[in-house]
């Protein structure tokens, strides 16, 4: 063997048995969920979702245009381009 690569890729369902029989998992999907995880889910809108979604509502109010009215040219485009992907940047 040259490499760690060739190493680890020899020795992987080895090495996978030895670590789970020296470190066997802590929690098992049969476990039922612990209810402090409730505590931690967030509950409140993340603050990026409330600034993107005042500032949405900014650009609505400052053009009065409605959001199919600004999406339209955009379906008729890929309309008009048919089942060609789009273009990788």
């Amino acid at each position: 063997m040259e490499t760690t690569f060739d190493y680890l890729r020899t020795y992987a369902t080895l090495l996978g048995t030895r670590i789970l029989e020296t470190y066997p998992p802590l929690q098992s999907t049969k476990d039922a969920v612990a209810p402090r995880i409730a505590t931690l889910l967030r509950k409140a809108p993340l603050p990026g979702n409330t600034e993107a979604e005042r500032f949405d509502n900014a650009v609505r109010k400052t053009f009065s245009v409605s959001k199919e009215e600004m999406q339209r040219p955009e379906a008729e485009q890929q309309k008009t381009q048919g089942d060609r992907p789009a273009k990788k940047l």
